[in-house]
C-alpha cells in the first residue's frame, strides 16, 4: 500500500485510517500537492526531520489514535505551512505541551480534544501569533487556560468544554 501511495503525486487530501498502525515505512514527502492529511492509527512517535514524512505543502492536519508519548507540536512547529492541527482523542498520551515562541506562524485553527492525559499546555509569546480559532475540549485533567493566550490579538472564537 505504501508503494501505492507514494505514485499518487496529484493527491492533495489523503485519509488513512488503521484499527492499529499506521506503517512506520510511508512517507508523504514526495507529494508535492498534498494539503490536508488525516491519520488514525498508532504513530508512537512523530518522525525528528518532518521533511522525510511530511508534505512539503501541507496545510491541515488532523491526527487520532496516534498514541504519540512526546509532545507533537515539538516536531509539528516545524512545518511552514501548517494552517489548521487537529488533535483528536487519544492522539497525544503525553501530560504537558508547548507551542514555543515564534513557532506556528502560519497557524490559523487549533483543535485539541479528547486529550485524556494533558494536564498543561504552554503557549509561549510570539506563538501562534495568526491563530484565529482555539477548540479547547474533553480533556479532564487539564488545568488552567494558559496565560501565553492573552497575547493573541488575533483570535476570533475560543471554546473550552470540559476540561478539568
Amino acid at each position: 500500500m505504501s508503494d501505492s501511495i507514494a505514485e499518487l503525486h496529484g493527491l492533495k487530501s489523503l485519509k488513512l485510517c488503521y484499527c492499529v498502525e499506521v506503517p512506520k515505512f510511508i512517507s508523504f514527502s514526495n507529494h508535492k500537492c498534498k494539503y490536508k492529511l488525516r491519520l488514525d492509527g498508532i504513530l508512537d512517535k512523530l518522525p525528528d526531520t518532518v521533511e522525510l514524512f511530511f508534505p512539503p505543502n501541507l496545510s491541515k492536519l488532523t491526527l487520532r489514535k496516534s498514541r504519540l508519548e512526546s509532545d507533537p507540536m515539538v516536531t509539528l512547529q516545524k512545518l511552514p505551512n501548517l494552517r489548521v492541527i487537529r488533535l483528536y482523542p487519544k492522539s497525544y498520551l503525553g501530560k504537558k505541551m508547548v507551542c514555543s515562541e515564534d513557532a506556528f506562524f502560519q497557524l490559523q485553527v487549533l483543535e485539541v480534544c479528547g486529550l485524556e492525559e494533558l494536564e498543561e499546555w504552554k503557549v509561549e509569546v510570539g506563538a501562534l501569533v495568526n491563530l484565529k480559532q482555539l477548540g479547547f475540549g474533553s480533556c479532564k485533567r487539564f488545568k488552567m487556560v494558559p496565560d501565553g493566550l492573552q497575547h493573541l490579538s488575533t483570535l476570533i472564537n475560543e471554546r473550552f468544554v470540559g476540561v478539568g
